[in-house]
């Protein structure tokens, strides 16, 4: 399952320790699936949305001289 890559994935590290605990019901391996699963679609959505790049400074600064930072700046939308 290693496929010389040096690393295993949430998936081949759950298989492999499921068939290594004898009364294992098999809700964490569950859980540790729904995480990952989640963990992707996250990063499908920010890359998707672009929130990557929406960090940091903006440029300008406040009343009181701070850098605004841009997710302190985020326009609504109605």
């Amino acid at each position: 399952m290693l496929k010389n890559r040096g690393v295993l994935t949430l998936e081949e590290f759950t298989i492999q320790s499921f068939r290594q605990i004898r009364h294992a019901t098999g809700e964490l391996s569950a859980l540790l699936r729904d995480i990952g699963l989640a963990a992707k679609r996250i990063n499908a959505e920010v890359r998707k949305l672009g929130l990557v790049d929406m960090l940091g400074d903006l440029g300008a600064t406040n009343i009181q001289g701070e850098e605004i930072k841009k997710w302190m700046y985020m326009p609504t939308t109605s």
